[in-house]
């Protein structure tokens, strides 16, 4: 989303009276991202990979900024949380060829470490 304020105070009129939003953005503090700024791979952990490009993900967020966000548009938050530890890049990941009790548990995880955690969950509803 390029206007994401924009977008989610549109979407308020879309909703029914007790409509929720679910949505799942990159967790710009992940570990991956710290460990790519390590290797000089990132000049910073908010500097865009190959996969924001393909992926069109202009966006930056941490789970407070997330929060804030959608709270600054009018929504109260209903649930919000990391999960999945993804210490590699996506392309290395497909290489490691993971299982699913592997990738089951690195979601887990996630969830014990959020401010690693690779992506963040937020659960939105309109203030009523």
């Amino acid at each position: 989303m390029v206007n994401p304020k924009e977008i989610l105070r549109r979407t308020k009129s879309w909703l029914s009276p007790d409509g929720v939003i679910y949505m799942t953005v990159p967790n710009m503090l992940s570990l991956h991202r710290r460990l790519g700024v390590q290797m000089g791979y990132l000049k910073d952990v908010f500097d865009s990979t190959h996969s924001n490009n393909i992926f069109h993900q202009p966006g930056r967020f941490t789970k407070e900024s997330l929060i804030e966000l959608c709270q600054s548009c009018g929504f109260s938050v209903q649930e919000c949380f990391g999960f999945f530890i993804k210490p590699f890049s996506d392309e290395q990941m497909e290489m490691l060829n993971p299982s699913n009790e592997l990738i089951d548990a690195l979601c887990e995880e996630g969830k014990n470490f959020e401010d690693i955690a690779s992506l963040i969950y937020i659960e939105i509803k309109v203030n009523s």
